[in-house]
């Protein structure tokens, strides 16, 4: 059964993995722990997937915030880039 406290628990350790989604990231290297965030947000969607049956509806709504966690992460990186931050390449 996935709790609400597994779910937090997989995304307080999104910093620890590293990952980049784009092809302008992967060639200049900027914001990689915003795109480690969004990588382990994948791979835990990815669990979901495996996961079997539906739990009652709640694995269905764990992937929709997911898909919500990774849409914010995206526009922070977007915000970053177009309004100059100086610091977003080691963010």
């Amino acid at each position: 059964m996935i709790s609400r406290r597994s779910i937090l628990s997989a995304v307080a350790a999104l910093p620890l993995f590293g990952y980049v989604t784009t092809a302008k990231a992967q060639a200049d290297g900027t914001q990689p722990k915003m795109h480690a965030a969004i990588k382990s947000l994948q791979n835990a969607k990815e669990h979901l997937d495996d996961a079997t049956q539906d739990k009652g509806g709640h694995k269905g709504k764990a992937k929709k915030f997911i898909d919500q966690a990774i849409a914010e992460v995206q526009k922070g990186i977007n915000y970053d880039r177009t309004h100059g931050n100086d610091k977003a390449k080691t963010r």
